[in-house]
C-alpha cells in the first residue's frame, strides 16, 4: 500500500490565477525647464506630393508620446512645447 498524503496538504488546483502583466512604463518627458532651451528650426522633411518622410513621422510621434507622457506628471507647460514641436515636424503653421 502507498503512503498517503497529510490531510493538510491539498493537491495543486486545477484552476490557476490568471497572470498579471506590469504595464510597460512610459518614456520620460524632457525636463521641464526646457522653456529656456530652443530646439533648432528644423524643417519638416518632406518628399514628393507633400508626404512626410519616415524619419519627419518617426520624429514627430516621439515628441507626441512625450506630450502624453508629461500629461500624465500633469507638466502641461512641457506637453505644450512636444505637441507643437510634433506639428511643427508634421508641416503645421
Amino acid at each position: 500500500a502507498l503512503p498517503t498524503a497529510p490531510s493538510s496538504i491539498s493537491p495543486p488546483s486545477s484552476t490557476s490565477e490568471p497572470s498579471v502583466v506590469p504595464p510597460a512604463s512610459a518614456p520620460l518627458p524632457p525636463p521641464s525647464d526646457s522653456s529656456n532651451v530652443s530646439a533648432p528650426a528644423v524643417p519638416a522633411a518632406t518628399g514628393p506630393a507633400g508626404h512626410l518622410s519616415a524619419k519627419a513621422m518617426q520624429d514627430a510621434q516621439k515628441k507626441a508620446q512625450y506630450a502624453a507622457s508629461a500629461l500624465s506628471f500633469r507638466d502641461v507647460p512641457t506637453a505644450i512645447e512636444n505637441l507643437k514641436e510634433a506639428l511643427r515636424l508634421l508641416g503645421a503653421s
